[in-house]
């Protein structure tokens, strides 16, 4: 792994930084918004006298109300409920933002209106959206105004009323849009981006597989987005008593306590599933109950689970954060402050405080900021090492194009001083085993007595032909066996002329340029001008051919006379053995063929890639 430069560390330092605040900051935020809002233009109703009531139902399960009552005084003194232009009430409405969970409110004995949480859309118990209900001038008198407000509780729960604020319509709305922006719009616009998140975690989890964090969290949006979305309940999955839909967030914080693992690097162990357990007992629990057991039972079961896997997943993270796990920091605080503010919820349900709305729902977007900061941590970090790893890379290629440079230019330098001593020692044994050996059988016979001038002639010429042969293989012909020959057939022919005999040359358009080394050459020409030789000097012959046939994978060297042709003690002599020796020196087959018709000799050679030997072996011949 490339280790990132201190700059980038102290910048990736200051984003976590400021990830931290901004986070604490906006939970800080809604925590000040939920205990103090602006209601400086409205008037908060203080005297009210409130009794419990229970209605049975036909079906069992009672209907549990909160009766309050006040007293509105309209005075023509006052400009917040009174016109003075047209000296008559003004248009009020009465906000009511907590409230659960059907809301009535009457006027002087006249129902003015109501309002009931949208199960469909806030199925979880502990949300809530603030409510107005308009009370127009018509059910207004000059005085004393009896104010009625009838709070139910669905499925056998108890109805909770928070405080409750009157004045003109426009003030109202006013207020209600702000309580409604962060109790219902921001929580529906952080449901949007939970589904983008969601998508986009579990992407790079398919594509990285080890990346089991991304995994889990994608599990956590996942389960939260099905829970705040409209469409499942909406298709009949939702009870219009019950909650049921609410039994995922147990689930939820299980996997959210499991993603705390993965980022922690914590070994996965069977107690850590044990997160699991919680929420199965629920989901048991509320199968089996009637609707109004699960409303009094599910509710604190269903938090207990939370706030433990919650707790637990705290716990977790603190132990990544003493591991140096930065990452593990960020969404330490992040889970805090969202508990926070479940804590805050669950109080507020209870009416243990006063508050003027549910900050949960929009909380959420705590963690979302700390694991979008996370995954661009995790991606700026991932490029930046691509780049250090790419600039690292040409660094090294540079290196690596030098060091081949200089190991070519070695190799080069060592083949070429393995050519020259190979050259030098095929020089040295072409010398000593031909054109030596013929001087010395010169000098031999020169020095005997009664030697035979056509025998020196004979030696001499040989001679002189081997030296031509040996200078002949010297030339560059670039690996083109036909110019080798045509030359060895120019010199040839003056031979073969003073010897009466005819050459017929059938090389034709065949293309011999198939990589002969100076070595190769000599030998096949060797062959050649032993075959001339015994040609000239045992068949009588009229006529020679030599022919050539490539196929692209063998060469095929045709040498024949129609001569007496060659007897059998001649198969075995020396000439024939040397010939012999040299086509398997090449690395091909050497046959001959004798008839009374004449002599022809066959000689098949490998392609280039066949015929390339070592220098040793080379040097041995």
């Amino acid at each position: 792994m490339i280790n990132l430069d201190e700059d980038l560390k102290r910048i990736l330092k200051a984003g976590f930084r400021l990830a931290l605040v901004a986070a604490a900051v906006f939970a800080i935020s809604l925590l000040f918004l939920g205990q103090s809002a602006d209601f400086r233009a409205l008037r908060e109703i203080n005297s009210r006298s409130c009794v419990n009531l229970t209605v049975p139902a036909i079906d069992g399960l009672d209907t549990r109300m909160l009766r309050c009552q006040s007293e509105l005084v309209v005075s023509a003194n006052d400009p917040a409920f009174w016109h003075a232009t047209t000296a008559k009430p003004a248009d009020l409405a009465l906000l009511a933002p907590i409230f659960r969970d059907s809301l009535i409110v009457t006027v002087n004995g006249m129902p003015v209106g109501q309002a009931r949480l949208n199960q469909l859309r806030m199925p979880a118990r502990l949300a809530t959206v603030p409510a107005i209900i308009p009370i127009p001038a018509t059910a207004l008198k000059l005085g004393n105004n009896r104010l009625e407000i009838v709070v139910s509780g669905l499925a056998g729960r108890d109805p909770i009323i928070g405080k409750l604020y009157i004045g003109r319509e426009e003030d109202a709305v006013d207020q209600f849009r702000r309580l409604r922006f962060v109790g219902e719009v921001l929580p529906t616009l952080i449901l949007g981006g939970q589904a983008a998140l969601s998508l986009i975690f579990f992407t790079i989890w398919n594509r990285r597989r080890q990346e089991t964090a991304f995994g889990w969290f994608g599990l956590v949006l996942l389960l939260d987005t099905l829970r705040g979305s409209a469409f499942i309940p909406a298709f009949g999955a939702e009870s219009t008593d019950v909650s049921y839909w609410s039994l995922l967030v147990p689930f939820s914080a299980a996997a959210y306590l499991m993603f705390a693992c993965a980022l922690a690097k914590l070994t996965t162990t069977r107690w850590i599933w044990l997160a699991w357990l919680g929420p199965i007992l629920v989901t048991a629990v509320a199968a089996i109950s009637s609707s109004e057991v699960a409303t009094v039972v599910l509710l604190p079961m269903g938090i207990a689970v939370v706030f433990c896997n919650l707790l637990c997943a705290t716990g977790v993270l603190a132990i990544g954060w003493s591991r140096g796990i930065p990452e593990a920091r960020l969404m330490l605080l992040g889970t805090v402050l969202f508990a926070a503010l479940v804590l805050y919820d669950v109080l507020l349900s209870l009416q243990v405080i006063d508050g003027h709305m549910a900050l949960a729902r929009p909380g959420l977007l705590v963690l979302l900021v700390a694991m979008v900061t996370l995954m661009i941590n995790r991606f700026t970090g991932a490029m930046t090492e691509l780049d250090h790893g790419a600039e690292i890379l040409k660094i090294r290629t540079t290196q690596m194009e030098a060091q081949l440079r200089l190991a070519d230019q070695q190799l080069r330098e060592e083949r070429e001083f393995a050519i020259l001593a190979q050259e030098r020692a095929r020089l040295m044994r072409d010398l000593h085993d031909g054109l030596g050996g013929e001087m010395v059988a010169v000098l031999a016979l020169a020095e005997r007595d009664g030697g035979k001038v056509t025998d020196i002639a004979y030696h001499a010429r040989a001679a002189l032909a081997d030296m031509r042969l040996i200078v002949a293989s010297l030339e560059d012909y670039g690996g083109d066996l036909a110019m080798a020959l045509a030359v060895w057939k120019e010199r040839a022919e003056p031979q073969i002329r003073a010897a009466g005999m005819t050459l017929h040359w059938e090389l034709g358009e065949s293309d011999l340029s198939i990589g002969f080394g100076p070595a190769h050459i000599l030998d096949i020409l060797r062959i050649f001008q032993e075959a001339l030789t015994n040609v000239i000097q045992h068949s009588s012959a009229t006529n020679i051919s030599v022919r050539a046939r490539f196929d692209g994978h063998e060469l095929a060297l045709t040498f024949s006379d129609d001569g007496r042709g060659i007897c059998h003690d001649a198969v075995a002599g020396k000439g024939l053995v040397n010939m012999r020796s040299r086509a398997a020196a090449l690395g091909g087959e050497f046959n001959i063929e004798a008839t009374g018709a004449g002599t022809t000799i066959v000689l098949r050679l490998p392609s280039h890639e066949a015929v390339e030997m070592p220098v040793a072996a080379l040097s041995a011949q």
